[in-house]
């Protein structure tokens, strides 16, 4: 039995309550974030809250990534309104 995750208001909610509003989804190929727009990417993102590896646009669970693999790519520090670069530790 296929398995997949809610729309709810046009937003996607994982079976472990994410959202892209809260832990949010990354775009993955072989454990490491890719930009969409990369010819790299497959269509596949990752849960940030409990690592299901899901289909898009189907919303199919595909799979699951243990996030001691997974690489993110580094955005760089935000910008706070008042234009200070966030602070990382």
């Amino acid at each position: 039995m296929r398995e997949y995750i809610a729309l709810v208001d046009e937003e996607w909610l994982c079976r472990c309550d994410n959202t892209p509003s809260r832990d949010g989804f990354v775009p993955v190929r072989g454990g490491r974030e890719v930009d969409t727009a990369s010819r790299r990417w497959r269509g596949s993102y990752c849960c940030l809250r409990c690592g299901f590896l899901i289909s898009w646009p189907s919303r199919d669970i595909i799979g699951y990534l243990d996030f001691a693999d997974l690489r993110l790519r580094d955005h760089g520090p935000e910008l706070t309104p008042g234009g200070d670069a966030d602070e990382r530790t």
